[in-house]
């Protein structure tokens, strides 16, 4: 949380997979998000997540590869040429996000990505 209200959250879940599909868990979904706290927060004491963000990269098992961002929801990995998802972590994504608040440059910048129609 920023003292102007902003904040990141950086989540994932996984599914469990059977014994007989090698046990363990499978990638459901991982979220970069960076939006205004909008009041509420979880059991686990962090800021409940809403839809309405400045930016949010998604990795998910019922969307596949997607943002939202500047108002628009589930814009597809094909409509943002620049965006590397697998060179997204969590590091970078924080320094991101401190980067743009430094210096106001917009965020498709500085992850050097652009959104086609």
């Amino acid at each position: 949380m920023y003292s102007d209200g902003m904040y990141i959250r950086i989540g994932e879940t996984y599914r469990p997979l059977s014994r007989q599909d090698g046990g363990g868990g499978r990638l459901q979904h991982l979220s970069y998000h960076y939006g205004r706290h909008l009041g509420g927060f979880k059991a686990d004491g962090f800021p409940a997540l809403v839809n309405k963000c400045e930016i949010r990269i998604d990795i998910d098992s019922l969307h596949g590869r997607h943002i939202h961002y500047q108002g628009l929801d589930h814009i597809p990995e094909v409509r943002t040429p620049g965006l590397d998802f697998d060179a997204i972590d969590p590091f970078r994504f924080i320094l991101a996000i401190e980067e743009h608040r430094k210096t106001s440059k917009p965020l498709h910048e500085i992850f050097g990505f652009t959104v086609e129609p």
